[in-house]
């Protein structure tokens, strides 16, 4: 299992660059403490499986905005841009898991029944997109949850018959999300011109946070309107632009206080702000404490 701390690396559309697991064993297992790092929006092909192991997690996905308790789980189909981070004010440790797997670790090929008759649903552009499994839920919900952490626990203490019995495990969980998940309405669903535009909009973003930017140069990214831009992040992330941009920007503050000796001023500075007040007011209202606490934290 990987330890996750530190950013995480994406290409130029916010695609994680990273190599789940092994070719022999394509999935792979990781454990965040998101108070030292949340993980920041990003998107990969693969079926992601998060897991809330202690504490309580915001999770965005597909639009959706969900509040994870210690074992709850939820599943994110491929491509769906996904961000992780502890409940704002909430002290407590806040532990998040993931399995991070390709789905034809699961089905096999695209010739085989179970991809013919199962998996190829949630390739549809009505399959669920992202999907809470509560552990307070129906039972359907339970169970799935339940056995999300068995295999990430499986995978995690590299137990005999781990592959096999994740393979498993995770499923029996789109097994249970294809036949209780409701499919994603049309009003919802994040066409692949709109999830381009957003993915460009990202990258300029992490690529000029620290720069005087606004919301028309956001737009003109991806070569849309402000108003465009407005929609297609509501649709595909769940908030605007400029929101994205602000919390980016507290986001890499986050990082420079643990990991130099830069004065908080500077930091301000360094990652787009322009009043030191401004900044230490923001970051207060997202991470529940002062700059200068998150440091000493």
């Amino acid at each position: 299992m990987i330890t996750q701390n530190g950013p995480i690396r994406t290409s130029a559309t916010g695609e994680e660059l990273w190599s789940h697991g092994t070719s022999a064993f394509p999935c792979g297992c990781y454990q965040t403490d998101l108070h030292a790092d949340g993980v920041p929006w990003h998107w990969h092909a693969e079926y992601e499986f998060g897991l809330c192991i202690e504490g309580l997690i915001d999770y965005r996905a597909g639009g959706e905005r969900l509040l994870l308790r210690a074992g709850d789980a939820v599943f994110v189909n491929g491509g769906v841009p996904h961000a992780e981070a502890p409940v704002t004010g909430f002290e407590g440790p806040c532990v998040e898991g993931s399995l991070v797997c390709r789905p034809s670790m699961l089905y096999g090929t695209e010739r085989s029944s179970i991809y013919l008759e199962y998996f190829r649903r949630l390739a549809e552009p009505t399959a669920p997109q992202v999907v809470h499994l509560s552990s307070a839920g129906e039972p359907w919900q339970r169970d799935a949850a339940a056995a999300a952490h068995k295999a990430h626990a499986a995978v995690a203490a590299d137990e005999r018959y781990a592959d096999v019995t994740a393979r498993d495990l995770l499923t029996r969980v789109c097994l249970a999300v294809l036949e209780h998940a409701d499919a994603r309405p049309e009003a919802h669903r994040t066409t692949e011109r709109s999830l381009g535009r957003v993915q460009a909009m990202l990258s300029f973003i992490e690529e000029h946070y620290a720069e005087p930017v606004g919301a028309k140069e956001i737009a003109a990214a991806a070569s849309v309107s402000p108003r465009e831009a407005q929609r297609a992040f509501q649709q595909a992330i769940g908030e605007s632009p400029m929101s994205y941009l602000n919390n980016w920007r507290l986001y890499e503050a986050s990082r420079l206080l643990r990991t130099t000796d830069e004065p908080v001023s500077a930091i301000a500075h360094m990652v787009g702000f322009s009043s030191h007040s401004h900044f230490a007011r923001r970051f207060r209202e997202r991470y529940g404490h002062t700059p200068a606490e998150h440091r000493n934290r």
